[in-house]
């Protein structure tokens, strides 16, 4: 029994880490499509397109915060049955609604160690400051014109999301 949870959970953490290391690649990738959208020699087309490619990566974080394994999602807390996110494009900026909790799950080793299994979705993509609401503010002030020093804050609070991202996956 022991060798079984171990494999299973073993798996399962191996599924989270994948997926987060993908966040990770997602973030830096738009941390760089940031600057280039900073830039004042940027035309409306040319600025369209990094928006464009922004709203895709956004679209990609989502769709990673609500992977699911073994038909329970990674990222909804004790609520494995309930998608945790979900993304509302009709308010500027799009808003993402977090429906899972902040509960830890862990497994008793045979000598009573716990072990966590878990991170709610809350603490990697966090709400509006988090991941997935810093690259739709993102996208709101580039698609909407927003002055550099808001899009320099953006980028600030996409790199600060990164950092987050990280720190959970290292938990």
């Amino acid at each position: 029994r022991y060798v079984q949870t171990a494999s299973n959970e073993s798996s399962l953490l191996q599924v989270a880490d994948t997926t987060l290391g993908e966040v990770v690649k997602q973030l830096t990738s738009a941390l760089s499509l940031a600057v280039q959208g900073n830039s004042s020699t940027l035309n409306g087309s040319n600025l369209a397109t990094v928006t464009q490619q922004l709203s895709g990566i956004r679209d990609q974080v989502l769709s990673l915060a609500n992977t699911s394994y073994q038909g329970q999602y990674l990222f909804s807390g004790s609520q494995g049955s309930v998608q945790p996110f979900t993304l509302d494009t009709s308010t500027t900026p799009a808003t993402t609604t977090y429906n899972g909790d902040a509960s830890l799950q862990s497994i008793e080793t045979p000598s009573g160690q716990k072990i966590q299994v878990n991170l709610p979705g809350s603490d990697i993509f966090g709400g509006a400051s988090g991941a997935i609401g810093a690259l739709n503010q993102l996208i709101a002030d580039l698609s909407g014109g927003a002055p550099s020093a808001a899009i320099t804050a953006d980028t600030s609070a996409l790199t600060t999301a990164l950092g987050q991202v990280s720190t959970q996956r290292s938990i």
